[in-house]
């Protein structure tokens, strides 16, 4: 059995059921949600209230919060998809399109976002790069289900993009000397990409890891149970006449 790539994983108590699609769901209208209330001046209008003095108008300072529960929405809206296709009315592959929409989304709404301050922007830039990978990963899955490869490819990159945003709020939002920008000096700016660099090599050298620890651990499940002995990362089955060698995480990756 090939391996296929899935829109959605369920929880070993409840296999049936698309919990994974409801918790995106949950997530983004809470994250939505927070994003426009969770203030100390209270909620984010969109629009300038009555007797203020740009009454009518957008209100600038809330605008980028606005924009943010855009994303969540996007997100949402693939989670719902996501439930319709589990229910059987969509053709195959539709789900991941949607989320590889709802990562387009996001890559255009961070990508719009004006920053002047160099180490800003530059984290920016990296935020939308890391976006689109996931966009373009779950459209590549969405075209070729069966590919190991690309949903490899689609895990790490999200796995870059939540660093990438601890990364940014550790360096925007908690104040530290080093990062300061203020006196001129451009070395924050460039260690930066050292800490992009060891982040992406961090999460290659993760995931070799643990694909050789899953390869050997699903070795030796097949041998103790009665198989007969297999290399690590091989089965060999007995067809006919014939001995085929298939890829064991590959071919067994949904029922591990």
């Amino acid at each position: 059995v090939p391996y296929t790539s899935l829109p959605y994983y369920s929880l070993p108590k409840l296999p049936y059921w698309p919990i994974e699609c409801f918790v995106v769901i949950f997530m983004a209208c809470v994250g939505a949600t927070l994003e426009v209330t969770w203030h100390d001046d209270g909620f984010q209008y969109l629009i300038c209230k009555p007797g203020t003095a740009r009454a009518g108008h957008f209100n600038g300072d809330h605008v980028n919060n606005w924009q943010h529960v855009q994303m969540y929405v996007c997100f949402a809206v693939s989670g719902v998809v996501a439930i319709v296709g589990w229910l059987g009315y969509l053709p195959a592959g539709t789900e991941k399109a949607f989320l590889s929409l709802a990562f387009a989304g996001e890559t255009v709404l961070m990508g719009l976002h004006e920053k002047e301050e160099p180490l800003d922007k530059f984290l920016h830039q990296m935020l939308t790069l890391s976006m689109l990978g996931c966009c373009v990963a779950c459209a590549g899955e969405a075209l070729l289900p069966h590919s190991y490869l690309i949903s490899c490819g689609r895990a790490a990159v999200t796995v870059l993009q939540g660093l990438l945003f601890i990364i940014t709020a550790h360096i925007m939002f908690q104040y530290h000397t080093a990062w300061d920008l203020s006196d001129g000096d451009s070395a924050a700016l460039q260690y930066s990409k050292v800490v992009l660099a060891q982040t992406m090599t961090s999460i290659l050298s993760g995931y070799i890891m643990l694909h050789i620890a899953v390869e050997a651990w699903a070795a030796a499940c097949y041998t103790r149970g009665g198989k007969g002995s297999a290399q690590p990362g091989t089965v060999q089955n007995s067809v006919g006449m014939h001995e085929t060698t298939t890829p064991v995480f590959r071919s067994q990756a949904n029922e591990l």
